[in-house]
């Protein structure tokens, strides 16, 4: 994946940083500039498409986004949020925007001030931000790899949500922090969990389907299946491949896999080190925050998002 990092002082600064890369990348700039009056008129507002996948991201500060009502409180804290959208009008206000989705809540927090990672591979990115010296968070965007062409994919997952103050692991397909479209059967629209199902879920989010990757209704390590076995295979530290199965008529069906991003227990592993498996290089980072001593328990299971970078 192409790898580009940078220190940022704000969330204004994160945004233009990103909307830079995006650029490069070849994404296109619908908008940029400040909030339009008809919204809450506070931060950057950065409009993107490609391929058909349209985004909307905004900064902002310790305030809530888009309600009044939630000034007083401390859910929103400083970073940027990502919206899923249809299409892009430059007379609509943010939330007003063609096929605006209202949930996924998406939020890359990032204080204010830190270190901002950025990968890509073409299809999608991934933004980790390195903030208050040992806590992280992740973003990510684009076209997921599904395995059937034409099924949708255009798909968002953060690990925190702007509107709780609840942290998940990325692609916990968790309805505040992940959404994405699907196509398939006659469904056409987009999923916030309902119907796909990732590796990792939290207890308090529904029941959960006892794929390997999966754990069962309690939130304890060893019931992880693969994610426990992974931990210290044969001296070291196993990868995890992070897949997403849509249900359909009470069957689960494989639907997308990444080739460059897999879950690593962290118990061995540096927060964002590099290191050489065979021909491929990887760099690890954190859900969260490292732990000692390490805590494998919900949510984060001492988990750590490792990226292939070869």
């Amino acid at each position: 994946m192409r790898y580009s990092s940078a220190s940022y002082t704000g969330p204004d600064e994160l945004l233009a940083y990103l909307k830079q890369q995006l650029e490069i990348d070849g994404w296109k700039i619908d908008k940029y500039g400040r909030m339009n009056s008809g919204d809450l008129a506070i931060g950057y507002q950065l409009q993107v498409s490609k391929n058909g996948a349209y985004f909307g991201l905004r900064s902002l500060g310790a305030y809530d986004p888009y309600t009044e009502y939630f000034l007083a409180r401390t859910h929103g804290q400083q970073g940027v949020t990502i919206s899923l959208k249809t299409g892009f009008s430059d007379t609509a206000a943010f939330t007003a925007q063609p096929g605006f989705q209202a949930s996924p809540n998406g939020y890359l927090e990032g204080w204010d001030k830190g270190t901002c990672h950025y990968f890509s591979d073409g299809a999608y990115v991934l933004v980790i931000t390195n903030f208050q010296t040992d806590k992280f968070c992740s973003m990510a965007f684009g076209q997921a790899p599904t395995i059937v062409d034409g099924t949708g994919g255009q798909f968002c997952a953060t690990s925190r949500s702007y509107n709780t103050t609840l942290n998940e692991p990325l692609f916990a397909v968790f309805g505040n922090s992940f959404g994405i479209n699907l196509k398939f059967a006659g469904v056409d629209a987009f999923d916030r969990g309902a119907l796909t199902f990732g590796p990792l879920r939290r207890t308090t989010s529904g029941s959960v389907t006892g794929f390997p990757h999966f754990h069962p209704n309690n939130a304890s390590y060893g019931s992880v299946g693969t994610i426990a076995r992974a931990n210290s295979l044969f001296g070291l530290n196993g990868i995890i491949p992070i897949q997403f199965f849509v249900s359909y008529n009470s069957l689960y069906s494989p639907y997308a896999q990444f080739s460059n991003l897999f879950y690593v227990p962290l118990d061995d592993i540096e927060p964002g080190a590099e290191y050489v498996v065979g021909q491929r290089r990887f760099r690890v980072f954190p859900m969260y925050q490292k732990e000692y001593p390490a805590n494998r328990n919900n949510p984060f299971y001492n988990l750590g998002l490792a990226v292939a970078m070869n």
